[in-house]
């Protein structure tokens, strides 16, 4: 069986997701738009 690794990456507008194998080997990536929560910083 083929053992694989997400990495996510919660940025400020994006929500990405990456799929890898053992060799570093990309499997699949998403990537989606984030609602901000606050209109402005703070």
């Amino acid at each position: 069986m083929t053992q694989y690794w997400l990495g996510l990456d919660c940025g400020g507008s994006w929500l990405k997701a990456g799929l890898y194998d053992r060799e570093g080997r990309e499997a699949g990536v998403q990537r989606l738009p984030l609602c901000a929560l606050s209109p402005q910083p703070g």
